[in-house]
């Protein structure tokens, strides 16, 4: 299971529904997210995919900490 978050709305996103995998890189999980919501997949281009080894991976903004 793919944890989502994108604009406000989070998304559950079955395996089974998508082809996902352990085998798809950061990029190409996001791009499957992308046309799942019926958004550009640049939109989510600074996105984060985690993978903890415990539990669902799960997909969200980049974090960005003060300013430069």
């Amino acid at each position: 299971m793919i944890h989502a978050r994108f604009e406000g709305r989070s998304y559950d996103l079955n395996p089974l529904v998508l082809p996902l995998g352990s085998t798809l890189s950061d990029q190409e999980v996001n791009t499957c997210i992308a046309a799942h919501v019926e958004a550009p997949a640049n939109r989510f281009h600074t996105y984060v995919l985690e993978r903890p080894a415990s539990r669902d991976g799960i997909v969200h903004p980049e974090a960005v900490y003060g300013s430069s």
